[in-house]
């Protein structure tokens, strides 16, 4: 798979995005062969390949850049760390929220899991001021399956909660681990 960033990849991928998506709302998942994504999205098989190796890719691609777009919005080294997670995780569910309910109803949850959990590992490499690897490495798997089955949990259950409320359960829940990874305050 190529990853430029040429305007036809763009559409193609978006075009396969939004094809296997439509599909996935009236047909199971695994039922869904290349094939018949291609043809709703008006693509050849050559070109799915080009830009995807298989359907999982394609639903990690979305996540992936749903929540990068997320954590660029609201994460910077400027702002406290513990408010930019708890808004990019706002965001991601506000923003995606018909999607990824759909990603776990069918039966998809892994690929969320998969992709918050990197993310959030991703950022603690980053942004963190922890020295010892060891201590950071075992932080950051606290901090990261916290987030992911916490926003898991969230969609599975039938988002009781408002997404403020999510907001405040992260925020209190995950403190410790934040000033751990980060060395500072979790909000100011």
């Amino acid at each position: 798979m190529r990853t430029d960033g040429s305007p036809s990849r763009s559409r193609s991928k978006e075009k396969i995005t939004k094809a296997l998506i439509m599909l996935m709302e009236s047909e199971d998942y695994s039922e869904i062969p290349i094939k018949e994504i291609c043809y709703a999205a008006g693509v050849s098989r050559r070109t799915f390949y080009n830009n995807f190796e298989n359907k999982d890719d394609i639903l990690l691609s979305y996540i992936r850049e749903s929540i990068e777009k997320a954590m660029d919005e609201n994460l910077n080294e400027e702002s406290p760390v513990m408010d930019g997670m708890v808004k990019a995780a706002a965001a991601v569910l506000g923003g995606d929220r018909e999607v990824f309910r759909l990603i776990v109803r069918q039966g998809l949850s892994r690929l969320l899991d998969e992709v918050i959990v990197n993310g959030v590992k991703s950022f603690t490499q980053k942004y963190s001021k922890q020295t010892d690897k060891t201590l950071l490495e075992y932080n950051t798997a606290i901090l990261s399956g916290g987030v992911a089955q916490c926003l898991l949990l969230w969609f599975t259950s039938g988002e009781k909660l408002s997404i403020e409320e999510l907001q405040d359960i992260l925020r209190n829940a995950l403190a410790e681990s934040i000033l751990a990874i980060f060395g500072a305050p979790s909000a100011q």
